[in-house]
């Protein structure tokens, strides 16, 4: 990458808006930069959500939000199959208690039906326990939408960025945007890791996209941090539940839910604090015990001893409550701002949003060529094999490819080189986590923490990369797991 080259396109930001939108353009004949403050893609909101492709119903009717969730949503079956990502469409149920909740069902099975959702229908208790046998006895009803699905966030925002790379995309990672000038030609756009110009510039950086709008002179984008925090349960917690489970929505959010995810864990949050710190990822015992009680309410049987992390996630809640993506105030500028939930499954749609301003600009052709070659998975869903058929592999000498590397998720050698072979940069230990699941089992890295730092850092040290040490992976906190634990007594 050469800073004094100019592009086209700059994407401040690449988690999963702007991941997809670097995907899509790529289709066309542009020259592309996507900029990132983190270690890297998807290090905000997108590594730390519900991983929940909406089935529409919930936003209200008339907003973005609405009309780009169902759009974005019929995408993801074919993206996740072009470009090797889990996702599994296993629809989600919304749980009613008692009669007013009852009355909620119908007011959002109408709203859904308005935004054009298909086979929303509201079952009584009986039947939703026939079809998932750990809901709760006290759920009176649901509303069940097939068209829901869970999907790997990050992994799908690594898998749209590594695509664009491949197709020309310049990624530029530990790049925070610092000032944003205007030029006779475009843009300048200081960052941490240097001056980069752009004839134009899109506004997707998250929980950031108040402070980069006013880089830009634009003062009306309010951007809200909101904390939500999380408790995930090992793989094969899952087991006997097939969809999401929510319970009816409050002002705030759509309520704590429980949920599979693509690779047999169990998830239960989040809740929803408006924070002042947009860094603040800290997770504290009296909102997890509050989370783990909502969640128990809508499925008993949950096994507390069965959890191995916590973590949280800041969500950029826009003042008025809908997506802001529209031309900038500025020329040559655009916004993607305010993409909280669903902006995960809107993200397609929102990209589509995106490249018609781009068409009706100027900017981009009204065609795209042929679509990017289909990508293949580093790693994808599958059974574990019994510890004794394995245990051997596991003592294999360092370099084998077969050895196991992580032995809770059997990850061997060569997924972990695999990963570390691909277009985008890899420096720490978290982005090998998030590519291969090595450190995401029981143990949560002890076992294969050292083996992978190793790996890593001969890894570094062969492409005599200026990172150096490999960046730690984070860690929950143990006195809390502790502490989630003693619940169950």
């Amino acid at each position: 990458m050469n800073k004094k080259d100019h592009y086209d396109i700059a994407i401040i930001g690449a988690g999963i808006a702007g991941t997809a939108l670097a995907y899509k353009l790529a289709s066309y004949s542009v020259k592309v930069l996507l900029l990132e403050r983190s270690e890297d893609v998807g290090g905000g909101a997108t590594k730390a959500n519900s991983g929940i492709v909406h089935g529409g119903y919930a936003a209200k009717h008339g907003t973005l939000k609405s009309r780009l969730s169902l759009a974005g949503n019929i995408q993801f079956d074919d993206l996740s199959e072009q470009l090797g990502f889990p996702f599994n469409r296993c629809g989600s149920y919304v749980l009613a208690f008692n009669e007013e909740e009852e009355e909620t069902l119908s007011q959002i099975r109408n709203n859904g039906r308005l935004n054009g959702v298909e086979g929303l229908e509201i079952i009584p208790g009986k039947e939703l326990r026939r079809r998932e046998h750990r809901i709760s006895e006290e759920a009176a009803a649901a509303l069940y939408s097939p068209g829901a699905g869970i999907v790997s966030p990050y992994e799908a925002a690594i898998a749209f960025a590594e695509t664009a790379v491949k197709e020309g995309t310049d990624l530029c990672l530990h790049s925070e945007v610092q000032n944003i000038e205007q030029t006779g030609d475009g843009f300048s756009i200081g960052t941490s890791a240097g001056q980069f110009r752009a004839s134009v510039v899109i506004n997707a950086a998250g929980v950031f996209s108040g402070e980069i709008s006013r880089m830009f002179g634009e003062e009306n984008v309010e951007i809200i941090p909101k904390k939500g925090q999380y408790v995930v349960f090992q793989r094969g917690a899952s087991r006997g539940l097939s969809s999401v489970i929510f319970q009816c929505p409050t002002p705030a959010s759509k309520g704590i839910l429980v949920t599979p995810t693509t690779w047999g864990n169990l998830l239960v949050g989040p809740d929803a604090q408006e924070i002042d710190d947009p860094l603040d990822r800290s997770t504290d015992f009296e909102s997890i015990r509050h989370i783990i009680r909502t969640g128990l309410r809508s499925v008993p049987d949950i096994n507390l001893n069965h959890a191995i992390r916590t973590y949280s996630g800041i969500r950029p809640m826009p003042a008025n409550r809908d997506f802001i993506i529209r031309k900038g105030a500025v020329p040559g500028s655009y916004q993607a701002a305010g993409i909280e939930s669903p902006g995960l499954t809107a993200a397609p749609a929102i990209a589509d949003m995106l490249i018609e301003m781009l068409k009706e600009d100027g900017v981009i052709s009204a065609g795209a060529s042929s679509p990017p070659e289909r990508r293949e998975p580093i790693t994808m869903p599958g059974p574990l094999q019994p510890f004794q058929d394995i245990k051997e592999q596991v003592n294999y000498d360092p370099g084998n490819p077969q050895r196991i590397v992580c032995r809770c998720e059997q990850v061997r050698e060569a997924t972990i080189m695999d990963a570390l072979s691909r277009p985008i940069p890899v420096d720490s230990m978290d982005a090998v986590k998030r590519r291969t699941r090595a450190g995401m089992g029981g143990c949560q890295g002890a076992f294969c923490g050292p083996r992978v730092k190793k790996i890593l850092e001969e890894h570094l040290e062969a492409k005599h990369s200026a990172s150096g040490e490999p960046i730690s992976a984070h860690k929950s906190d143990p006195e809390l797991l502790k502490q989630i634990r003693k619940m169950n007594s």
